[in-house]
């Protein structure tokens, strides 16, 4: 008797086809579900978040922080939001902390890092990060 390579033969019936592309667009279902509430908004849905932009003094590093308004910002006591996040670059790998209030529309009311500079998202757009 020989060993040689088999092939699995699979007939198929019209049930089992159907229940098949059933159960496979249940999975697309739960798929495009979960994209929608862990992906970025559709066209038109917006992104609910604050970008920042920082430089690392030392290396001269760029890096793009995007805050979530839902997760990354708080409510203060006297109206508007904070925000204090830590920032390493990929280059030096240098701690920038970065202190931030908003209004309650969400714009800049003040803001401070330690360890980097702000940018604009011109001058970050200008050059490619390192």
């Amino acid at each position: 008797m020989g060993y040689g390579l088999f092939r699995e033969r699979r007939v198929d019936s019209p049930g089992t086809r159907f229940a098949e592309m059933k159960q496979e667009g249940l999975r697309m279902g739960l798929l495009e579900k979960l994209s929608s509430l862990f992906g970025a908004k559709g066209v038109g849905g917006g992104d609910d978040a604050v970008h920042i932009y920082v430089e690392c003094e030392r290396c001269k590093s760029k890096v793009h922080v995007r805050l979530d308004r839902r997760h990354d910002i708080s409510v203060r006591e006297d109206g508007g939001y904070y925000v204090r996040k830590e920032i390493m670059d990929s280059k030096c790998f240098r701690l920038m902390a970065a202190e931030i209030t908003f209004d309650s529309a969400y714009r800049i009311q003040s803001q401070e890092v330690q360890g980097g500079r702000f940018l604009t998202q011109a001058e970050f757009e200008a050059s490619p990060p390192s």
